[in-house]
């Protein structure tokens, strides 16, 4: 699996999703996610850990938090 986590569009509010392509079937899914942009995203086996970047709410105010996401909460209502 793929994971696409964050960005921004040219539209002022419009909500980005998370991404995920499964390369054994070539298809893609939608998940909701926080919004972010120009941050950094590392994984540790089911865990994704986001630092950094721009938040939708203040898109000219860097934040330093890091974000923490349980990969298997996020997909458990998926099949």
């Amino acid at each position: 699996m793929m994971f696409v986590l964050g960005g921004r569009t040219n539209t002022a509010g419009d909500n980005v999703q998370l991404d995920v392509y499964e390369t054994e079937s070539s298809e893609w899914f939608k998940f909701d996610c926080l919004q972010r942009f120009r941050h950094v995203i590392w994984s540790v086996d089911s865990t994704i850990f986001m630092h950094g970047g721009f938040e939708k709410e203040a898109p000219n105010v860097p934040t330093n938090t890091i974000m923490k996401f349980d990969l298997l909460s996020v997909l458990a209502n998926h099949e």
